[in-house]
């Protein structure tokens, strides 16, 4: 969802762009996100998982799940960031882009290409498994690469099922849990425990707000 990064022959694909208005903008400027994190008191380098230790290269291993790809939960648990909170996520003021690359750079991401030993043919996207969306964390136990299925493009591919998933749970998350919504924990678990089961109901959301317009 937005900047590009490359690896070698390795296209990653960073679509990070959102539907809600307030995100849909050019790319923040350095002094911008600083001002951001300033503003809303985010830590960048944040999460809310203690004791990480980096796996080995080529030692992390992509599981299939409902026919999409699921990250290798002992290289990539997922993570939220505790001090991007409920109330700063629903702050119109609020844009993900305020903590994307500050807490890990660009090219310091990259290292989870080799955990999971990506191919020179595969299309990917750097993805937050925790997505920004819902407060997701910035470091590197809350990413890993999103790649295939082998041959798919444009909306087939899975790093686009799981961004409306993202959408449709940031909705849910700033809508939150006293009304109907869900909280960021929720959330969090949902995603973590299998985001594939969520792509029918994010579909649905998605649907009816098409049907609103």
């Amino acid at each position: 969802m937005s900047p590009r990064a490359a690896l070698g022959a390795i296209l990653c694909i960073g679509l990070w762009a959102y539907s809600v208005p307030t995100w849909a903008q050019e790319e923040m400027l350095a002094v911008d996100k600083q001002a951001c994190l300033t503003k809303f008191h985010i830590d960048p380098k944040g999460t809310d998982v203690q004791g990480f230790t980096e796996p080995a290269e080529r030692s992390c291993h992509v599981q299939i799940r409902n026919g999409h790809r699921f990250p290798d939960k002992r290289c990539t648990p997922g993570a939220l960031n505790p001090t991007v909170t409920e109330e700063v996520l629903r702050s119109p003021d609020f844009r993900t882009d305020c903590t994307r690359n500050m807490g890990t750079s660009e090219d310091a991401k990259k290292i989870i290409f080799k955990w999971y030993n990506v191919t020179d043919d595969e299309t990917c996207e750097m993805d937050h498994f925790v997505s920004l969306e819902i407060g997701g964390s910035d470091m590197l136990m809350n990413l890993w690469p999103q790649c295939g299925p082998p041959g798919s493009t444009g909306l087939a591919r899975d790093f686009k099922q799981k961004d409306s998933v993202e959408l449709h749970l940031g909705d849910q998350v700033r809508l939150g849990e006293a009304r109907g919504g869900m909280s960021q924990d929720q959330a969090r678990k949902a995603v973590t425990k299998d985001w594939t089961v969520l792509i029918a109901a994010a579909k649905k959301s998605e649907a009816s707000k098409k049907g609103k317009k």
